[in-house]
């Protein structure tokens, strides 16, 4: 609104000299008897007097037309200039870098190439999902219903399609148990509660009931007992989002316009989705040689427009428990939020003390703690659709709801993003903690880190590789300072194994899970990781896979392109 008006006051500036430029002239001239510039430029700047006095002369004689020209055309300028220097998503670097390669592919050769080159990339990505054999396509409704045998027929079909080397414990992350037992469980639990919708509490007390006990639960486990409170969203990305959301309403409660995130770039990518989302700026910030967040560079970072610090534990990438204190203190002595993101390790960080494996806290008992969010559907082992935010006080909660008072269709109010949701996967969440029970998460915490320690040792031994960090929960990254660790991570692809790639510096994770625990896993990883270093000592480039995607895009500078290949993989999601 600044901009507009200073715009507009130009253009009337403008339009007033053309209409009567002997009265401004006369106006100028009084202007100079009391301020006189002459003089200040006589004194300091004497080579640059005649040029202003001559420039004045030439101003004083242009034609009405071209005075509202000039003007206006400085105007539009300055708003044009206002735009780029003061747009609120992207730091001035990053919109000097967007624009030259906006510039550069632009170029009519260069547009060509990146066409050619771009459409061969759609079409490997585009492939690596219709290479995958299927039952038959539905394009439409069936004419009439299937039976419930013919459904189940085709459902195991889709089950079975892929390897299935993730039963064997061949993958990173993703499935958190394969227990017979505990899947029965929930599949009891699922169809007594199938039709249930907590948007109704009134029809379904009892969903409301654990609704209420599995955010209970979870505060006692982050040492919430002062009047801490919390909700259920549908995940750890909800979660985030919804921590964001009221953080940038406390900001603008405070007249802060332009609410900014403060996190390190080892954050998980659903702070920079929340910042696109709610219309805030997330600033990113370097972390250390041991790839925890930097405290000096996040101190740096903080300004008027600071709404959060975001902290994590342990961090996504590399699997780091950040400074968790140090970061409450920074909010503390700003008065700024602090939010610890504990979404991967939600039901690890809590009992690993108890298994052996003491932390520095990261809960609600660090002075300066303000939200948490933590996952109930990774080591909490519920279904998936689940996850909780935590706060330190119901006054922040508040804010990440939404209240419409003057719908013609009633009052309606919801604690998170969703209206409707599934009752039953709040139901099998809450059956999964009240199954497996405390000392059930401290024995699981013990045996995962068992395994990753396990692992790590032995990878610490092959000297081609080296570990990112010192990891202290369940994720290993691995990378490389001689050979091609995509290269590496392809041919582990091809092995049966599905790890993450991750980039920045290039490297893999595996993330260690209950499925880990009891299939001698450190010893068949270590065992197919050596025939891979060996094999890419003899390999000239990477192979087609993930990770010589990844090896490519890393070398491309202009990160939008890598945004278009993106969406095409988005966009093949969806393709039957």
């Amino acid at each position: 609104m600044r901009i507009k008006t200073i715009f507009a006051t130009l253009s009337l500036l403008g339009l007033s000299i053309a209409i009567s430029p002997q009265f401004w002239w006369d106006l100028s001239n009084c202007l100079f008897i009391f301020f006189n510039p002459y003089t200040i430029l006589e004194k300091h700047f004497p080579y640059l007097r005649d040029e202003v006095l001559r420039l004045n002369s030439s101003i004083s004689r242009l034609p009405s037309w071209r005075l509202l020209l000039l003007f206006s055309t400085v105007g539009y300028l300055l708003h044009a200039l206002s735009i780029f220097l003061f747009e609120t998503k992207l730091t001035l670097k990053e919109r000097f870098i967007h624009t030259f390669f906006y510039c550069v592919r632009n170029a009519p050769f260069i547009k060509t190439y990146i066409k050619t080159e771009m459409d061969k990339a759609k079409i490997l990505v585009e492939g690596s999902f219709a290479s995958v054999n299927c039952p038959r396509k539905n394009h439409a409704l069936p004419k009439n219903g299937l039976s419930r045998d013919e459904i189940l027929t085709e459902c195991e079909a889709h089950a079975k399609m892929g390897d299935g080397n993730w039963r064997r414990g061949q993958v990173s992350g993703a499935v958190y148990i394969y227990n017979p037992d505990h899947k029965q469980v929930l599949e009891d639990v699922y169809s007594k509660f199938a039709e249930t919708n907590p948007l109704h509490p009134d029809v379904f007390p009892g969903v409301r009931k654990m609704d209420a006990e599995i955010v209970s639960m979870c505060l006692n486990m982050y040492h919430g007992f002062n009047g801490e409170c919390g909700a259920t969203t549908s995940g750890g990305t909800e979660s985030i989002l919804m921590a964001m959301k009221a953080y940038r309403e406390i900001g603008y409660s405070k007249g802060i316009k332009y609410p900014e995130i403060i996190v390190a770039i080892s954050a998980h990518s659903a702070f920079m989705k929340a910042a696109n989302y709610f219309g805030m700026r997330a600033i990113r910030v370097k972390v250390d040689k041991n790839f925890a967040l930097d405290v000096k560079a996040f101190e740096k970072a903080i300004n008027s427009n600071t709404v959060v610090l975001v902290a994590s534990a342990p961090s996504y990438p590399h699997g780091i428990i950040d400074a968790v204190g140090d970061v409450a203190k920074l909010g503390l002595k700003y008065n700024v939020g602090v939010h610890v993101d504990c979404c991967l390790g939600g039901f690890l960080i809590p009992f690993m003390e108890e298994a052996g494996y003491p932390i520095p806290m990261v809960d609600f008992r660090v002075d300066g703690v303000t939200s948490i969010s933590c996952d109930t559907h990774k080591y909490g082992y519920g279904p998936k659709g689940c996850s909780v935010i935590m706060y330190k006080d119901d006054k922040l909660r508040m804010n990440q709801y939404f209240i419409d008072t003057d719908w013609s269709g009633g009052i309606y109010a919801s604690p998170a993003i969703a209206g409707s949701r599934s009752g039953a996967v709040l139901a099998c969440t809450w059956a999964a903690m009240m199954h497996v029970g405390r000392e059930g998460y401290v024995e699981r915490t013990r045996e995962i880190i068992a395994v990753r320690e396990e692992t790590e040792k032995q990878v610490r031994n092959i000297p081609e590789l080296i570990v990112y960090g010192n990891p202290t929960v369940s994720v290993l990254a691995i990378g490389s300072k001689t050979l091609d660790i995509f290269n590496i991570a392809d041919l582990l692809t091809k092995m049966g194994w599905h790890l993450n790639i991750l980039q920045f510096p290039g490297a893999f994770h595996i993330c260690f899970t209950a499925m880990h625990i009891g299939k001698n896993i450190p010893e068949r990883f270590i065992t197919d990781l050596k025939k891979c270093v060996e094999a890419a000592q003899d390999t000239n480039g990477s192979l087609n896979g993930a990770g010589s995607i990844y090896g490519t895009t890393m070398q491309i500078p202009d990160r939008s392109l890598v945004g278009e290949v993106t969406t095409t993989y988005l966009n093949s999601l969806y393709k039957v």
